[in-house]
């Protein structure tokens, strides 16, 4: 709460544009739990954090919904305001938006969006259509970061897509015929008008990544224990998300190799310098300290139910107290 308390007065000068997701605790359609996050764009820090309980609602549809309802609130209760959200393509999370938060504009995640073009793109089982698929998307990711918040220079970019592929896939054949269903699919450009800013939840996957390290879906958590986990985990990503890059004694870019799932090959990135878990002794400080307290505490009341405690030896232990804790 302090560690959030301190991010929030940070933030709290201008509007934010953040992006959320939820993340449910176990695989499937059968979950217990879900926690929606809201991240700010800008500083890649996590803002809010909630999670709901699957009896708490209707049924786990409602999970993500809700979720979102409460980072809302809580971020209100704080006096921050919002003049951007990115989140995924749910149906009930577009009515909530556009019917009780009008204030805000709504953008889709572009991420979501392209990975469901490419996933179509490969169930059309076209050979001929698959080693264009990387330039495809790709294509898309350039149309919605050039359109300058023009939703009409949007569209007629993506549009142009087919007859870019014209002199390398016969307008005749059955992949040039499946590639303009899909990128001209009405959906898909109404869909397109709300990424105009080009914003994606790629960092929200990332800390989804972090949280099931610290909390497995392969295991159930009491809801102590898992809030308690994803917190930690929301505090390692806010302290180590802008880690500098590591760099050699001459002062030159450190890279490695990693394997990228999207792109189904090794590919170079920067790498960072190890990250700093000194949050880590302050939690088992605070833990100590309160424990001490805690002791006092219960020492304190069992003299207060001895015979022959007087209230000058009350008011003393009552003064030692005060000032373990503070």
């Amino acid at each position: 709460k302090i560690h959030n308390e301190a991010v929030l007065s940070v933030l709290c000068d201008e509007p934010l544009i953040v992006s959320g997701d939820s993340r449910y605790d176990s695989p499937g359609h059968n979950a217990s739990y879900g926690t929606y996050s809201l991240i700010d764009i800008k500083s890649k820090l996590v803002v809010a954090q909630e999670t709901v309980k699957v009896t708490e609602v209707k049924n786990s549809y409602w999970l993500e919904v809700d979720g979102l309802e409460r980072c809302l609130s809580k971020l209100g209760e704080y006096d921050i305001t919002i003049s951007v959200l990115a989140t995924d393509c749910h149906p009930s999370v577009q009515k909530v938006m556009r019917l009780e938060h009008k204030s805000i504009q709504h953008e889709y995640d572009l991420w979501h969006i392209v990975k469901s073009v490419k996933k179509r793109l490969l169930q059309c089982h076209n050979e001929d259509l698959f080693e264009w698929i990387r330039m495809i998307t790709n294509h898309l990711w350039f149309c919605a970061t050039t359109c300058e918040g023009s939703v009409t220079k949007l569209k007629e970019n993506v549009s142009t897509l087919p007859t870019l592929l014209k002199n390398r896939v016969l307008p005749s054949s059955a992949a040039f015929q499946h590639l303009q269903k899909i990128v001209l699919d009405k959906q898909l450009l109404k869909k397109l008008e709300k990424t105009t800013l080009g914003i994606h939840t790629g960092q929200l996957e990332s800390l989804h990544s972090l949280y099931t390290k610290y909390a497995t879906k392969r295991k159930k958590f009491l809801r102590e224990s898992l809030e308690a986990r994803l917190r930690v985990a929301a505090l390692d990503h806010n302290n180590n998300v802008n880690r500098d890059s590591a760099t050699t004694k001459e002062g030159e870019a450190q890279h490695k190799h990693q394997y990228s799932k999207a792109a189904q090959q090794y590919v170079v990135t920067p790498l960072k310098v190890d990250k700093d878990y000194t949050f880590r002794k302050n939690i088992v400080a605070g833990v100590i300290k309160r424990n001490s307290h805690m002791k006092q505490l219960i020492h304190f009341k069992w003299l207060r139910s001895q015979k022959g405690f007087s209230s000058c030896d009350q008011q003393s232990v009552s003064q030692s107290v005060s000032q373990s804790v503070s």
